[in-house]
């Protein structure tokens, strides 16, 4: 026979078996949240990646013509993805603002190139005027010191990898990593002053930032290519 001190006992377990099983089943629910909550935040990344890379494709197509921009349109279409920066969302002073990731791989000298084709965009979608063409706006990224764990890609131009990282490799990681020749992305100085009178803009709203074309502010005149682009 089972006496009452039994029985509240087997009672007791009985509950404490129920409130572990409820915990293990929270315990998992709230697993199963964060890594759909990862999975989505990955997608979101890497759709603003993309669309990083397309406006920077369209704006080097709009100024092919001109010399020195055709070879760097074909060494912007064969680079892959992950060389364009990625940025992770944050909420600073009440407002979402996205943090670009560096990446300790990559030559520094690329972040000027790839800036004058975002400023590039920026022309184009102002078109001239104080008020920016309809469609979605470039996120406005900022610097930051957060970086990304990402391995460098292979087949990349010699001058497209930062030096020191390039020391640091041991003469098996060196060979995986197949560097190339480099490249020269010579900037046509005038493409390049019309680009950088939109580096102050941040939103469609920044109509007025536009630099005027003969500020002193901007690179000088009489130069066929900007010298810096040339560093890369």
């Amino acid at each position: 026979m089972i006496t009452l001190e039994q029985a509240a006992s087997f009672v007791t377990h009985l509950s404490t078996l129920r409130l572990c099983l409820i915990e293990a089943n929270q315990a998992g629910d709230e697993e199963h949240d964060q890594k759909k909550l990862d999975e989505q935040k990955e997608q979101a990344q890497e759709m603003r990646r993309r669309n990083l890379r397309g406006w920077r494709l369209a704006a080097c197509k709009q100024v092919r013509k001109h010399h020195g921009m055709e070879e760097c349109l074909r060494i912007l279409d064969a680079i892959p993805l992950n060389v364009h920066s990625g940025d992770e969302s944050a909420h600073v002073g009440g407002t979402n603002k996205y943090q670009v990731l560096h990446q300790r791989w990559r030559n520094p000298s690329l972040r000027l190139f790839f800036k004058f084709l975002d400023w590039l965009h920026l022309a184009h979608r102002f078109g001239g005027t104080h008020r920016a063409g309809r469609g979605a706006f470039p996120r406005w990224r900022v610097r930051s010191q957060k970086v990304d764990p990402a391995d460098a890609p292979p087949g990349l131009p010699k001058n497209f990898y930062c030096p020191s990282y390039l020391a640091s490799l041991d003469e098996g990681d060196l060979k995986l990593l197949k560097v190339q020749p480099p490249v020269e992305l010579a900037i046509p100085a005038e493409i390049f002053r019309l680009a950088a009178r939109y580096r102050r803009v941040t939103s469609r709203k920044d109509g007025k930032k536009i630099i005027a074309p003969n500020d002193p502010i901007l690179p000088p005149q009489g130069q066929d290519f900007y010298p810096l682009a040339t560093t890369i």
